[in-house]
């Protein structure tokens, strides 16, 4: 269901936030997007305030197509 999600999202040029509340399932989602040549930004707890305000940016100015979201 996922891959075809992204099908569509990429087909229609969206951007895409996904959220989780556990970070195992960031983790999962982080590998499969990066296994299929995304690169998504990940936001946690353990990523920096600075860079957290760099990958928002990124995501406002489309530099960036996912970011996964804890």
């Amino acid at each position: 269901m996922l891959a075809l999600c992204i099908i569509i999202w990429l087909e229609l040029h969206l951007q895409v936030l996904i959220f989780s509340q556990m970070t195992k399932v960031l983790n999962i989602l982080e590998y499969y997007l990066e296994q299929r040549g995304y690169s998504p930004f990940r936001i946690d707890g353990g990523v920096s305030q600075p860079e957290r305000q760099r990958q928002v940016f990124s995501l406002y100015s489309f530099k960036c197509r996912f970011i996964v979201y804890s």
